[in-house]
């Protein structure tokens, strides 16, 4: 008969050595599929650089070309002009909430140490709402900007009518 005290140590040895075995081989296994999808990864990132590598000497013929047409253009263009930009803004903010700017008065710049101030004269007319839209803009302007006066009447077409007098203030470096 079988001392199964005595081989009870050996079945147990064999068991928990089987179960390592098998936990060692399905890591092994994952660590080789997750290998295999980081080298397909991999081969997708080169073969996009290579179609990028063949089209690269095509790219550096059109960005020859755009710089020769940005230079033509920057020939044309004045020296950069705080007013000019500001008064584009308006206009851009202006045809996109349907207000109607009558008239843009821009003064001569006055400058102080490296402080540029451009002194405006808007006059814009619209509902209630596009003209607080507007008057909402130039306080959360991006550039230091005050607005000195602010007037406001109804029009018998329901409509208003703003005057406002506001300074730019431009840092020159």
């Amino acid at each position: 008969m079988i001392d199964w005290n005595k081989h009870k140590i050996l079945l147990v040895i064999f068991v928990a050595a089987a179960a390592a075995y098998l936990i060692y081989w399905s890591y092994s296994y994952d660590r080789v599929a997750l290998l295999k999808e980081q080298i397909k990864a991999a081969q997708s990132r080169i073969d996009r650089l290579e179609a990028l590598r063949e089209n690269l000497p095509e790219s550096e013929s059109r960005l020859k070309s755009l710089e020769v047409q940005i230079k033509h253009v920057e020939d044309k263009i004045p020296d950069y002009d705080c007013s000019n930009e500001f008064a584009r803004e308006l206009y851009g903010l202006v045809s996109a909430k349907r207000l109607y700017i009558d008239e843009i008065r821009i003064d001569s710049p006055v400058q102080r140490d490296s402080l540029q101030t451009y002194r405006f004269l808007i006059e814009a007319s619209g509902s209630l709402d596009q003209v607080k839209q507007l008057v909402r803009y130039m306080n959360n302007h991006k550039r230091k900007l005050v607005i000195r006066t602010f007037s406001i009447r109804e029009r018998p077409d329901n409509t208003f009518s703003a005057i406002m007098s506001v300074e730019l203030y431009h840092t020159i470096d």
